[in-house]
């Protein structure tokens, strides 16, 4: 039994989705609204018409979002370019929420963990076509999002867990990258 305002710290549904989508669930399947921390500042965010200009980009990613899961339930195979443009879409959303000198440093965390599975397919998208190493830009993307997957205690859902896997892979890679170019340096005149 739980009194009345007593905190859960138990996640019960998946953390890496933004409020909207969180909110409802919890209403309809357990009868309660959250108002955690969390909860507290993306409501905020997504109501508050103080900050349009951030509501309106959180609105457009939003719709994306749901565009892009509908184009992968069509597609399953291969990135089609409007699925490829409309991630590059979400990824310039997502860093100008970043940039935004109007938001807290948690809420930037909390919409970076609400929109994770996005951020992890433009890495995966972006990795996928080159063949080319992966950039500096993308390991410290990856590794900004583990740090605030660990600062919010998502430690082991699963888009944190693909997360881990993509930034060992691109640090894996680069050290094979830098490795061949000093045994290449080595044999030089």
């Amino acid at each position: 039994d739980l009194a009345h305002g007593q905190e859960i710290f138990w996640s019960y549904g998946s953390p890496t989705q933004p409020w909207p989508v969180r909110n409802p669930l919890l209403r309809e399947h357990y009868g309660f609204d959250c108002r955690c921390e969390r909860c507290g500042v993306e409501e905020q965010l997504y109501g508050n018409h103080q900050q349009s200009q951030v509501s309106q980009v959180l609105q457009k990613l939003d719709a994306n979002r749901l565009a892009i899961l509908e184009q992968q339930q069509q597609q399953q195979q291969q990135y089609s370019m409007g699925l490829t443009l409309r991630l590059e879409a979400c990824s310039q959303m997502l860093a100008s929420l970043q940039s935004n000198k109007t938001l807290s440093n948690d809420a930037k965390r909390f919409l970076q963990i609400s929109y994770l599975p996005l951020y992890i397919q433009q890495l995966n998208a972006s990795s996928s076509s080159s063949s080319s190493s992966p950039s500096s830009q993308q390991l410290l993307l990856s590794m900004q999002l583990h740090l605030a997957c660990c600062a919010a205690g998502h430690y082991a859902s699963t888009e944190h867990v693909s997360l881990l896997h993509w930034c060992y892979q691109a640090v894996s890679t680069l050290h094979a990258a830098a490795a061949t170019k000093e045994e290449q340096a080595k044999t030089l005149p």
